[in-house]
């Protein structure tokens, strides 16, 4: 298809561009130019009013916050963390305690004992009526799989019996 703007001059075999097309051309491209660039100023001005409109809701949702209720909240997502963790510590102490009354013999008497809940360790400190009477103890609290290890320690003969101390770690699969 021959080119609208190039014309053949048929007077002297050559082709040429006349002067009335490279001024329709000229304002063609002019217009089309100028659309552009309005569509472009327009659409900045757009974006620009649309990010004040935001940042005006921003400011206004920022100036409606009731920040003492935020820090209550958070205080109390915290309280509530303690409170899940000291529910879970009782949840083991109960298991620990449960694990104990289920094994313990007769003449065995416990007078203290402490937990530790971060590395999920005991201390049992009492009193049995002979060495042998511990023993049995000691194999019965082993037999339990609350106990992932025990260990004896300071034994010392008394009036009335032996006193000891048990040492060890809880099982954490066992307490979950």
């Amino acid at each position: 298809m021959p080119n609208s703007f190039i014309k053949q001059d048929y007077t002297s075999g050559e082709k040429r561009l006349f002067p009335s097309e490279i001024f329709v051309f000229s304002v063609s491209f002019l217009v089309l130019s100028l659309l552009f660039y309005g569509g472009v100023l327009y659409q900045g001005n757009l974006v620009g009013s649309q990010t004040a409109e935001i940042q005006e809701s921003i400011a206004q949702i920022d100036a409606s916050r009731d920040k003492a209720r935020e820090q209550a909240l958070l205080t109390f997502s915290d309280q509530l963390d303690k409170l899940n963790e000291l529910l879970k510590s009782r949840l083991y102490v109960s298991k620990f305690l449960g694990a104990i009354e289920e094994t313990v013999q007769p003449q065995v008497v416990y007078s203290d004992f402490s937990l530790d809940m971060d590395r999920l360790g005991f201390e049992l400190k009492g009193q049995a009526a002979s060495y042998g009477i511990l023993a049995k103890q000691m194999f019965k609290l082993e037999e339990t799989p609350v106990f992932s290890s025990l260990g004896l320690y300071n034994t010392v003969v008394q009036f009335g019996g032996v006193g000891f101390v048990f040492r060890g770690f809880l099982n954490p699969a066992y307490l979950k």
